[in-house]
């Protein structure tokens, strides 16, 4: 079973990227959970979002505390005392950021990968939010399905069931992130 946390602030849509990945990775044909945990439940504090997959029933009903993947939707997390997106991460695991720096993956010592996307632009060129409020769910949850390798038609079904608004927007998005490691 891979665990897999998001954290991102309230109204950046973490809790849709759990879910939306969750239905890309059951489309897929895996079995599936995902939750949400809030602190101040108010816009702009921070959010987690967890998923579990796996080939057999996934029984576990806690918080991750020990991710394989951690999806990172606002640089400025990683600066916050209160929230150590880096905890508990396994051994040879992943960290997803949206960060304006360079694009690319990364080696940290012998403990993680750290892989930096752009998804701000992306969000931007789509619509979804402004500049002040993006909105990359979509396309972080695109950047990780498309290292993974999922296919492109499980994860673009999960954004048209679970995105009732700016639909062929967060498919686009979605689409230009799942596309960032194959250009």
């Amino acid at each position: 079973m891979k665990e897999i946390r998001i954290h991102g602030r309230g109204g950046q849509g973490a809790v849709t990227a759990g879910i939306i990945l969750a239905q890309a990775l059951f489309n897929d044909g895996k079995y599936v959970q995902t939750f949400p945990i809030f602190g101040v439940e108010r816009r702009g504090a921070p959010v987690a979002a967890f998923v579990r997959v796996g080939d057999t029933e996934v029984m576990q009903r806690y918080n991750v505390y020990k991710p394989g993947d951690v999806i990172v939707l606002d640089r400025a997390l990683i600066e916050m005392e209160s929230v150590n997106v880096y905890a508990g991460i396994r051994p040879n695991g992943h960290v997803f950021i949206n960060d304006f720096g360079v694009m690319g993956e990364r080696r940290i010592g012998d403990d993680y990968y750290i892989h930096n996307v752009h998804a701000t632009k992306i969000a931007l060129k789509h619509g979804l939010g402004h500049q002040q409020a993006p909105i990359v769910n979509t396309a972080m949850v695109g950047v990780y399905l498309g290292y993974y390798r999922v296919p492109l038609e499980h994860g673009l079904a999960a954004v048209e069931k679970h995105s009732p608004f700016k639909t062929d927007a967060n498919k686009k998005a979605f689409e230009e992130g799942y596309n960032v490691w194959t250009t």
